[in-house]
């Protein structure tokens, strides 16, 4: 199933940093964001080989993940959360709020109808 993890984050007078790295056993080859969806729904089928870093950096977002019948929603509401998905694990994203800005990262190029 999905794996929730909290990234490293320094927090000072300058300002939050937080820390993405290591993520996947391969390279990242893509990175989007998704913003202006509050109120939409997003549905994502599994794909062969893609694994995906879910952040949210501002707002909040649900994301309800399905592999063999189980269905678990994780609340992504932090920029130091990060949501890792394995390739057959299809997701819905939903609740989208306070002008919420999903970061995706991914081991496999981008194609239209991904995300």
């Amino acid at each position: 199933m999905a794996k929730l993890i909290i990234l490293p984050q320094f927090i000072d007078e300058r300002g939050e940093l937080t820390v993405v790295e290591n993520l996947f056993p391969h390279n990242y080859k893509s990175v989007c964001f998704i913003k202006n969806a509050d109120g939409f729904v997003r549905e994502r089928e599994s794909k062969k080989k893609s694994h995906q870093a879910l952040i949210c950096i501002n707002g909040s977002v649900d994301v309800s993940v399905k592999l063999n019948g189980k269905i678990q929603t994780y609340t992504l509401s932090s920029s130091n959360q990060c949501l890792l998905l394995k390739p057959e694990e299809w997701n819905i994203l939903d609740n989208f709020k306070n002008n919420a800005i999903l970061l995706v990262a991914s081991n496999e190029n981008y194609a239209i109808g991904d995300l």
